[in-house]
Formats: C-alpha cells, sequence, structure tokens
C-alpha cells in the first residue's frame, strides 16, 4: 500500500502485556484504506514477534525495528518519518481505539483541518497509583467547553489553553489525528520535553491552525503503574507552564 490515507501509527517498546488488543482495536477499523506501521524501540519481551503474527494475517502491516533506542519521544518521531499516509493516527501500545474511529474522525474533518481529536475513555487498572486515577478521572477536556463537538477556531483554542495552562484538555496522541503538512510546517514533537510533549505540538499548531473536536469517546487511554503517564505526570505537571509563552 504506496499511499494510504491514513498511516496508523504504533510506536513500541516492551509493550505485550496489552498489545494483541491495541492491534485488535486497530485492525476492526469500518474504514480501511489504512496502512499499519509498528515501529519498535528494542523491545526485549514478545512485543515484535506478537507484530510479526498479526502481519503474516494482514498486508497492511509494516514492522520496523530501531537498530537502536530511539527513547519514547524519538521514537514517536520516526514513526512520522517513515509513515506514508495524507493522515497519521498514532495509538500506543497499550490503548484503544473505537471500531468506527478512523470512520469518523476522517468524516468530520474539512478541507483546511490540520489536527482533529475526539473524547477519550480511562481504563486503570489494579496498579494504577491512586493520585493518578484521581487526576484522570477529574481531569479537563474539551467536552467542558465544547459539548456537542466543535470546530475551534485558534482564537477559541487560544483562550482555552491560557485559562487551563498545564492540562491536557485535547487528550493524548491516541486520541488525535494529524494531517502530513502540519509536521512540514510546524516540526515534530519536541524529544526535550517531559510528558507535556503533547500538549505543547498541539498548542505549536492549534494557535495558528484551531483544532476539529469530536464529541464521541473513540478512543481509550490506558493507565497503569508501569505507563509513562503514571510515571511522569506529577513531574510534568510541576513544569507544565514554562513553554507557554
Amino acid at each position: 500500500m504506496l499511499n494510504p490515507i491514513v498511516s496508523v501509527c504504533i510506536p513500541t517498546y516492551n509493550g505485550e502485556k496489552y498489545f494483541k488488543s491495541c492491534l485488535d482495536s486497530v485492525l476492526s477499523q469500518t474504514f480501511s484504506d489504512f496502512e499499519l506501521l509498528i515501529i519498535d524501540d528494542q523491545s526485549t519481551d514478545t512485543t515484535v514477534s506478537i507484530a510479526q503474527e498479526y502481519a503474516k494475517q494482514d498486508s497492511r502491516i509494516r514492522i520496523i525495528q530501531n537498530p537502536q533506542n530511539l527513547g519514547l519521544v524519538g521514537n514517536w518521531n520516526r514513526c512520522i518519518e517513515l509513515s506514508r499516509g495524507e493522515w497519521i493516527k498514532f495509538v500506543f501500545q497499550d490503548d484503544l481505539i473505537a471500531p468506527t474511529c478512523l470512520e469518523k474522525m476522517l468524516a468530520a474533518s474539512q478541507p483546511e483541518s490540520s489536527i482533529v481529536c475526539c473524547r477519550r475513555n480511562f481504563i486503570f487498572d489494579d496498579s494504577t497509583p491512586k493520585n493518578i486515577r484521581w487526576f484522570y478521572e477529574n481531569i479537563v477536556s474539551l467536552q467542558n467547553f465544547f459539548p456537542g463537538g466543535a470546530a475551534l477556531s485558534a482564537e477559541d483554542y487560544g483562550r482555552v489553553i491560557l485559562s487551563n495552562l498545564g492540562y491536557n484538555f485535547v487528550g493524548e496522541p491516541t486520541a488525535v489525528m494529524l494531517r502530513r503538512k502540519v509536521f512540514h510546517q510546524f516540526g515534530t514533537f519536541n524529544p526535550h520535553l517531559i510528558q507535556i510533549c503533547d500538549l505543547e505540538f498541539w498548542t505549536r499548531i492549534a494557535v495558528h491552525t484551531g483544532i476539529l473536536y469530536v464529541d464521541e469517546p473513540l478512543a481509550t487511554f490506558r493507565l497503569h503503574g508501569q505507563s509513562t503517564s503514571s510515571k511522569t505526570m506529577p513531574i510534568a505537571n510541576i513544569g507544565s507552564k514554562s513553554w507557554i509563552h
């Protein structure tokens, strides 16, 4: 598949526990014109072998193994570099997307749309720290400001970000879809930031282009004791305002 409409990108690292559920959710999409790009960052568990088994059954799957560990954000940017689609849709190895996720996010997009996001659900397992669970159960989201969905202008976005500094009200990458051109216009994720690199990137784009919000829970973000968000969220929130100018 040379020019798919969407590149679904899964950056992986030692993600065997929930990886099959993640893959099943992607391959159950009602919209089929996508490639599934899995880029593994030197996993030492069975993540790659799981991906290889799935690839035998679906020709849309491409697997790339990094020759050296690039780190979390480095691997995100590697996905962008090697993807082929007009749209890029990240899905993280622990997460899930609804069967209609791609279909509905594409249907909501407009010719000028650069970034589309959706409402997300959360899954907590028994190892999720209580403070992390409380934080996400009470998180501010675009649903609080635009129930029913909206096409936010750059000015709309600016007002929300300035009144909610440090809160990722847009969502994690699993809840966002990006048109390829934004990476040429605004660069890629900043590897020097901790945890809020996604919010910083959404803001870097949306203060110029606006953002389209689909008020349906099309993505599910999983939190557990070993997830990156569980480990770094308190650190990220301490310095979360430093990149706002």
